[in-house]
């Protein structure tokens, strides 16, 4: 199940609001310029936690579903929430 069947569904439950409404679409660096956080930090912070990723100009939505996690939890690293 993607992680938008699986929030209508209520397996997943939102908890902060995204920075826009198309953030999941947005490519990482482009979020980055939103949170803020530099790029490098933001894959740092993922990094970290044993998300590599070596293009930021994929979209929030591609990485949760590459990861199998949500775009929600990635903007959360990210933000440092």
């Amino acid at each position: 199940m993607d992680a938008r069947a699986a929030i209508k569904q209520g397996a997943l439950a939102v908890d902060i609001l995204p920075p826009s409404a198309d953030a999941a679409v947005r490519s990482l660096a482009e979020l980055c310029l939103g949170v803020p956080v530099t790029v490098e930090d933001a894959l740092a912070r993922l990094a970290r936690v044993g998300y590599r990723v070596d293009d930021a100009s994929r979209s929030l939505a591609d990485l949760a579903e590459a990861f199998g996690t949500s775009p929600e939890r990635l903007y959360r690293l990210i933000a440092g929430r």
